[in-house]
């Protein structure tokens, strides 16, 4: 499927047993879906590596993602760069 992105929030925090920063991005998308008039949207969170690995994404972008097992998204891939 193709998302559009529509924002990008960097997030950061540290669990409680730990003082290992855990780093992030919640990404905002918005996506043509079947009974809904305009579009629908979604936020994800994806880990840092993820984003070390694809390179920095940013508004305009369209993206595809998939969840591992846990419901986690696993998998982030460019389909079109902004």
């Amino acid at each position: 499927m193709e998302y559009q992105v529509m924002g990008v929030e960097r997030r950061a925090f540290k669990p409680k047993d730990s003082e290992r920063e855990i780093v992030g991005y919640n990404i905002y998308v918005a996506y043509e879906k079947n009974g809904v008039e305009g579009l629908a949207s979604n936020v994800i969170y994806v880990k840092q590596r993820i984003i070390d690995e694809i390179g920095k994404v940013v508004p305009g972008m369209k993206i595809d993602y998939r969840y591992n097992s846990e419901g986690k998204v696993d998998t982030v891939e460019i389909i079109k760069s902004k």
